[in-house]
């Protein structure tokens, strides 16, 4: 038998060298009929089952489980968690500190800092240094500042602490000496993003005694992630050492997303030197550097220098925020120059634009609310009930406009238009205007709830919600949730390569995407379905924020639209670097049909919104981007 088995392998692979190549297709985890199980569990959100594969034989099934309650986030998971810090498996032990860090409690910092007394992993110590940062308390920091790492890997999980308890407005000054000591060159790049992410995004940061230190770092910084950073930190600075800085910052710099975050380290700098620096970057190559200078200039220059620099600038959205600011600034000119832009162009994202710019002057009131009524373009609809809402916070308004308003309010509730109800009902519950006074009787508002579809109109109810319990005097907010309602389909995941790559055709050019369908096959599953039956063929690229996202996937073209369905938060440890892609959500479990793809690094978000596929190629396409760009196809690079 042994004899006749051997000769069958030797016919076997002569077949395989003579006949033609077969190209191996790398599978996903989840062809593992218990990654199934697991994973199905942590969609449906059931804790208990998932508590119960902590004590499993098999180390994967422990480290998988442990990653699904990272996403479930249910404390009653915290003592079963904390018991695998002792784990055998150094994966099991990562995945646990990880899970705990997602808990953002303080008992569960104190099971993380208990761990570092025996931990000697060092990737394992990062990870529990970097999730005591996401949920230790104001006391359990000093803890964590006593300890000191004694390797680059710790280094960086410290630095990475530091930046997560500064999210949650935890900074001392102890703090602050750590991080900048932790910008020198001898660091590695993981301890600098993290020690500048800290001085960056922190807030009420005093940076004056180590300007210098840092001001050196950042000019001296090889990688741009740091640099943006660091360039951002200087906002923390002296005044006039900042105005310096950032002079001596530009004038080295390339990367248009640096020179983004130096305008924005200026923002609260009331200087003319301020202005003649961010001024000629209206005239830059990259639409996101142009906006980022209009965005910068609008509160600096006069109405006619507005004007004229709006006639001047290239790109529609940087001369709409520029004009906008000109009739802030009761420009009279400025408005018949907007009204002469809304009547010729054919571009709705323009058209929006304008609409806002306009709503600066009350006298724009009736045109809003005709386009708000009358248009049966999305974008142009949102644009404008959202400028009626805007001219509602002047202060000049007779009694009779107030009036009228609400009573604008109270028919975009009736429309059924997700934007319409939502603004509608935003602008009848604030206290300051007491639309109660001028509806007692408020039946419209439960009628529009009436005709509410779950799970698609969630967002809808939330608001309309908030607003009827105002009017019925409710302190206690009523609860909305958004249950379970559309399960993986894993015989799709099954047919989804492990290192599948999606090309998204733009009128910019391609960008090919690589899906982690390991890291989050409900989001994966989700996206190529859609994509496969064309849903996005075509689509628009419906928000662009300078140096930190472009968002595409909605069929509404306005940010408002979705199906009938949400697909549940994968939250995993993948970190939102430079063309990482996300799905786009209203709150936890909300996820369905948009998504976006980062400029550059957001760790913010790490966390709290799923990453579904990375940018593969294309980036240069991805950072051309404007508001309004056409996808034509996605579709499976085979």
């Amino acid at each position: 038998m042994k004899v006749l088995s051997f000769f069958l392998l030797i016919f076997i692979s002569a077949c395989n060298m003579n006949g033609p190549e077969t190209a191996v297709i790398p599978t996903n985890k989840f062809s593992e009929v218990t990654f199934r199980v697991i994973y199905e569990h942590q969609d449906r959100r059931s804790t208990d089952s998932l508590i119960a594969y902590l004590k499993n034989d098999n180390e994967k099934y422990r480290e998988l489980a442990c990653l699904a309650l990272a996403s479930v986030q249910d404390s009653l998971a915290l003592e079963p968690l904390s018991l695998l810090l002792k784990d055998s498996s150094t994966n099991v032990r990562l995945a646990t500190a990880y899970a705990l860090g997602q808990l953002k409690s303080a008992e569960a910092a104190s099971s993380l800092l208990f761990a570092l007394a025996w931990e000697e992993a060092p990737v394992v110590r990062k990870e529990l240094l970097e999730a005591i940062g996401k949920c230790a308390s104001e006391e359990q920091i000093d803890d964590f500042l006593d300890y000191e790492p004694t390797d680059s890997l710790e280094r960086a999980g410290f630095a990475w602490g530091l930046y997560r308890a500064g999210l949650r407005d935890i900074i001392t000054p102890r703090m602050v000496i750590m991080a900048v000591s932790c910008l020198y060159d001898g660091e590695s790049t993981a301890a600098r993003l993290g020690a500048a992410n800290f001085l960056s995004r922190s807030s009420d940061l005093d940076l004056s005694p180590y300007q210098d230190t840092v001001l050196t770092a950042a000019l001296s910084e090889r990688s741009p992630n740091v640099r943006m950073a660091l360039a951002s930190a200087m906002r923390h600075a002296d005044e006039d050492f900042t105005l310096g800085a950032i002079e001596k910052i530009l004038a080295q710099e390339n990367d248009y997303r640096v020179k983004i975050n130096c305008l924005r380290a200026l923002n609260d700098i009331d200087d003319s030197t301020a202005t003649e620096m961010v001024e000629p970057m209206l005239q830059a190559a990259n639409p996101n550097l142009v906006q980022a200078a209009a965005d910068f200039l609008n509160n600096r220059l006069d109405g006619a220098e507005l004007l004229v620099k709006a006639a001047n600038t290239q790109y529609w959205r940087a001369r709409a925020t520029l004009v906008g600011g000109a009739i802030a600034k009761e420009n009279n000119e400025a408005l018949d120059f907007a009204r002469n832009l809304l009547n010729s162009t054919t571009n709705s994202y323009e058209k929006a634009r304008l609409l806002s710019a306009l709503a600066q002057d009350t006298s724009s009131l009736t045109l809003l609310v005709a386009e708000a009524f009358e248009t049966d373009n999305n974008a142009v609809r949102t644009a404008a009930i959202q400028g009626v809402m805007a001219i509602r916070r002047n202060d000049v308004l007779s009694d009779k406009q107030k009036v009228d308003i609400g009573e604008v309010f109270k028919k975009a509730i009736g429309q059924g238009d997700m934007a319409m109800v939502v603004s509608g009902a935003t602008g009848l519950r604030r206290e300051a205007w007491n639309y109660k006074s001028q509806f007692t009787d408020f039946q419209f508002l439960l009628e529009a709830k009436e005709k509410l579809v779950l799970p698609k109109d969630n967002e809808i109810l939330q608001s309309l919600q908030a607003t009827i319990d105002y009017f019925e005097g409710n302190e206690s907010p009523t609860p909305v949730t958004n249950d379970f309602n559309h399960p993986i389909d894993w015989d799709f995941v099954a047919g989804i390569d492990a290192e599948q790559l999606v090309k998204i055709t733009t009128v910019k050019g391609d960008i090919i995407l690589r899906m982690l369908v390991n890291e989050a096959p409900g989001s994966v599953a989700n996206f190529m379905a859609l994509a496969d039956t064309g849903y996005y063929s075509p689509s628009l690229f419906h928000r662009v924020v300078p140096n930190f996202v472009a968002q595409g996937g909605d069929p509404r073209g306005d940010g408002w639209g979705g199906e009938d369905y949400s697909i549940r938060s994968e939250l995993g440890p993948q970190r939102y670097q430079t063309g990482s892609v996300g799905m786009a959500s209203a709150g936890k479990d909300t996820e369905g049909v948009q998504w976006f793809i980062t400029h550059s690094p957001t760790p913010h978000l790490d966390g709290r919104y799923s990453i579904f596929a990375v940018v593969h190629s294309g980036m240069d396409v991805v950072h051309q981007l404007e508001l309004g760009d056409e996808i034509s196809s996605i579709e499976r690079v085979q």
